[in-house]
């Protein structure tokens, strides 16, 4: 490798080269800290270490760090977010396709044709709401939630100021952000600021997006007497239904309810981080 006269073999053909890498060497690995943080940046990982390390090492948070609403997201899990969304369009092209051919052999072309559209017109939504965040959900008041967590390369942790908003989204009379005044008020309570529930809303499905991304849902508690907090946001579904009585129709409404649903979801998370990087 000096090219030394002795030593610098001429190759022949089939002959192998190999440079092997040294003992513990692996590159150099970034993550960045936004927002109120004492000292933000970009900082490069020493071995072993995790977020409460590196967090730490930049001084901790502000006093007007507004923890309840930080944002962590992560490349390779975009990158997982991606492939899954991809998976997910092409098996609802294929569901599409067999349901519409199911009711076309049943004589009922019209019919199959507006089904179709209508289920290609939310794929296309979903496919233009861009919703690969890659955020991971991590409740940071609490260090314990994230004091051994493993960092890779590229992760990016934002820590917004204290935020004095929350939103109603959805079939209410007035959908909009409100300042956040009193504690203690809860989903019904600015539910009922936003005008009410409209005729066609889903009570059934009302769903709270707490701050750091995560989800209530009216499965385990009754998500309208929730109390509310600074940068929650509570979405209220629009009811689907069909008058038609086909079985093959009805099946349907699950499915189709569950893409209108996921929509609303990932666009509310996808508007929430878009806002709070604002």
């Amino acid at each position: 490798m000096s090219d030394s006269s002795g030593e610098n073999l001429t190759l022949r053909k089939s002959d192998h080269v190999f440079i092997r890498s040294k003992m513990g060497w692996e590159e150099e690995r970034k993550v960045s800290l936004k927002g109120q943080v004492v000292y933000p940046g970009t900082y490069v990982l020493y071995t072993g270490e995790t977020l409460g390390d590196l967090i730490k090492r930049a001084g901790g948070f502000k006093d007007d760090a507004y923890l309840a609403a930080a944002v962590f997201t992560r490349k390779s899990v975009k990158e997982m977010e991606a492939k899954r969304s991809e998976e997910y369009s092409r098996q609802l092209e294929m569901d599409m396709a067999k349901l519409s051919a199911e009711i076309a052999a049943k004589d009922n072309p019209e019919e199959a044709q507006a089904l179709l559209a209508q289920q290609m017109a939310l794929k296309e939504k979903l496919k233009a709401a861009n919703t690969t965040t890659g955020r991971v959900v991590i409740d940071i008041r609490n260090e314990k939630n994230y004091n051994d967590f493993s960092l890779e390369d590229g992760d990016e942790v934002f820590v917004p100021r204290n935020l004095n908003t929350v939103s109603v989204l959805g079939e209410v009379y007035n959908p909009a952000t409100f300042k956040y005044g009193r504690e203690n008020m809860t989903v019904s309570y600015y539910i009922e600021s936003a005008g009410g529930l409209k005729e066609s809303s889903d009570k059934k499905h009302i769903y709270l997006i707490k701050a750091n991304g995560s989800i209530i849902t009216n499965k385990k508690v009754d998500v309208l007497s929730i109390v509310m907090e600074p940068g929650d946001a509570v979405v209220v579904p629009q009811k689907i239904k069909y008058t038609n009585n086909q079985k093959v129709f009805v099946e349907t409404v699950d499915a189709i309810f569950k893409i209108a649903t996921l929509l609303a979801t990932v666009v509310t998370l996808a508007v929430t981080v878009n806002a709070l990087k604002k």
